[in-house]
C-alpha cells in the first residue's frame, strides 16, 4: 500500500549495482500536479461590492470563454462547474481568476514560509519562456482549466471531514502545482514536494483539502539530452514499450480512455498509419485506433522502427513524428502535446527550456509515488543514453521476444537495465498488479 502524502519522504534513488553502467550525472527536471481544490465559502477574500453565486445555471458555465476556457469541441465534458462572483456594482458574474490559488498560496505560507510561492491564472505558451519562469524560483500555484470541480454537494465524498450537512458552503477548482526547476542531485528538492503536499491534504477541521479525480494527471518535465542519438534512441525505447509501460499506469490514463479523450493519445500514431495514403491528418479523434503492440508489429518489425527513427535528422523531425499528427489549425507544426510523452517541448526555440514531457502518470499527493515516477523517467532517458553507446546491448531485438507475443521480455526486465532499485521495482510491480484486475466501464 502507497503511503498517505506527508508521511515519508521521497528517498534519493539507489540502484542494485556495485558499479553503475548508467551516466549518472545529475539532470535538471520538474513537475507539474494536476489536483481538484476544496475550500469552505469563508476562506475566499473578495472585494466589499462582490458576492458568491453557488448556483450558476449550466447555460451560463458553459458559456466559450467567458466560463469554460477550453472550446467544447476540442476538448469536451471540461465544463466549469464551480461558483461565480458577481459584482454587484454592474450585475455582472464572472468566473474565479486567482481566489482559489490565493487560498492555497495563503495556507502554504502559514506552514511553509521557507518556500516560495507565485500565483497566477491562465498561463499560456507564449509566456512559459525561461526569462520569465526564472524570474521567479519559487512554486506556481495556477489554474488548470481541464480539471473541473466537483460539484458542492460531492464534496464530502472526497473529504472525509466535511459533512454533507456543510457541503453547501465548500466549492472545488482545479489548480495545477508547478514546481520550480529541480535536481536529480539536491536531495532537498524532493524534501518540498512532500512538503508543500502534506500542507495542502490536511485533514480534521481545516476549512480546505485537495484530492485527484480522473481529469487529473502528474506531468514531468526531463531536461532534454543535447545530444540527438540519445533523444531518438529514447523515441523507439517509447515506441517500443509503449504498451509495457501504460501497465504501471491507470486505465484511466491510458489511449483510448473516456478520461484521456484528446488529451493522451499514443506516440505510435506516425509508425501506424503515418504511411497510409488515405489517412486524414486533420484527424483529432484517436480513441479507435487500435494502438496495441499487436496492430504495430503487423505494420512494423523493431529493426524497421529503428531504421525508420535513424534517419531523423533533427529534433524537429523527431517531434513531428512522435506527436503526429500535428494539431489541425496549425498552432504547433512541430506536432500535438498531448501525447503519452511530448517531445514538442523540446523544439520551441532558444528562448524556452528544451525538455521532453512524460506526461502518462494519474495525479497524486503522495509524494512517495511521485518520486518514483520522476525516478523511471530519469532512469529511462538515462537508459536510452546506454543503449545509444551499447547498441548491441539493446534490449528487445524482435517482436517474438515480447511478453504477450510469444516471449517474456517486459517493462521489468527494462527496469533491470535501468537501474532501478529493488523498492522501486517492487512498488511497480504492486501497480501493474493492482492495476491489471481493473475492469473496462
Amino acid at each position: 500500500m502507497t503511503p498517505k502524502a506527508g508521511s515519508s519522504t521521497i528517498d534519493a534513488p539507489s540502484t542494485n549495482y556495485q558499479l553503475s553502467q548508467l551516466n549518472t550525472t545529475p539532470v535538471n527536471y520538474g513537475v507539474k500536479i494536476e489536483m481538484v481544490f476544496a475550500f469552505r465559502e469563508n476562506e475566499l477574500s473578495l472585494k466589499k461590492s462582490e458576492k458568491v453565486i453557488k448556483h450558476l445555471s449550466y447555460a451560463q458555465r458553459e458559456q466559450y470563454p467567458e466560463f469554460t476556457r477550453i472550446p467544447p469541441v476540442m476538448l469536451p465534458n471540461r465544463t466549469y462547474n464551480s461558483w461565480g462572483i458577481k459584482n454587484q456594482k454592474d450585475g455582472q458574474t464572472r468566473r474565479y481568476t486567482i481566489e482559489p490559488q490565493t487560498i492555497m498560496q495563503r495556507k502554504i505560507n502559514q506552514r511553509l514560509p521557507h518556500i516560495l510561492t507565485r500565483i497566477s491564472d491562465t498561463i499560456y505558451g507564449s509566456r512559459k519562456t525561461i526569462k520569465e519562469m526564472e524570474e521567479y524560483k519559487g512554486w506556481l500555484i495556477t489554474v488548470d482549466h481541464s480539471v473541473c470541480g466537483v460539484g458542492s454537494q460531492n464534496i464530502s465524498t472526497r473529504l472525509p471531514h466535511v459533512t454533507k450537512k456543510d457541503c453547501e458552503n465548500w466549492d472545488s477548482y482545479g489548480i495545477e502545482l508547478v514546481s520550480p526547476i529541480f535536481n536529480t542531485g539536491v536531495p532537498a528538492h524532493n524534501q518540498q514536494v512532500s512538503e508543500i503536499l502534506n500542507t495542502i491534504t490536511v485533514t480534521g477541521k481545516d476549512s480546505y483539502g485537495a484530492f485527484i479525480t480522473n481529469q487529473c494527471g502528474l506531468h514531468v518535465h526531463i531536461e532534454a539530452p543535447k545530444d540527438l542519438v540519445i533523444i531518438k534512441e529514447l523515441a523507439i525505447l517509447l515506441v517500443i514499450f509503449e504498451s509495457e509501460i501504460s501497465r504501471l499506469h491507470s486505465p484511466c490514463r491510458r489511449p483510448g480512455h473516456a478520461a484521456t479523450h484528446r488529451q493522451l493519445d499514443s506516440n505510435r500514431i506516425f509508425f501506424l498509419k503515418g504511411h497510409d495514403i488515405d489517412f486524414d491528418e486533420g484527424t483529432v479523434d484517436f480513441s479507435n485506433l487500435d494502438c496495441s503492440t499487436r496492430a504495430l508489429r503487423q505494420k512494423m518489425s523493431i529493426q524497421a522502427i529503428r531504421n525508420r527513427i535513424n534517419l531523423i535528422k533533427n529534433k524537429e523531425s523527431l517531434s513531428q513524428k512522435m506527436n503526429y499528427p500535428p494539431p489541425p489549425d496549425h498552432t504547433s507544426p512541430n506536432g500535438n502535446r498531448n501525447r503519452l510523452v511530448n517531445f514538442v517541448s523540446m523544439t520551441r526555440g532558444p528562448s524556452f527550456a528544451s525538455t521532453i514531457e512524460f506526461r502518462q502518470a494519474r495525479g497524486t499527493l503522495d509524494p512517495v509515488e511521485i518520486g518514483h515516477w520522476v525516478d523511471f523517467c530519469v532512469k529511462l532517458v538515462k537508459v536510452a543514453e546506454y543503449y545509444a553507446t551499447n547498441p548491441d546491448n539493446f534490449i528487445l531485438k524482435k517482436w517474438e521476444d515480447m511478453r504477450g507475443e510469444g516471449g517474456t521480455t517486459d517493462v521489468f526486465d527494462l527496469m533491470r537495465d535501468m537501474e532501478l532499485s529493488n523498492e522501486a521495482r517492487r512498488f511497480w510491480e504492486g501497480q501493474a498488479e493492482k492495476y491489471a484486475r481493473y475492469q473496462a466501464g
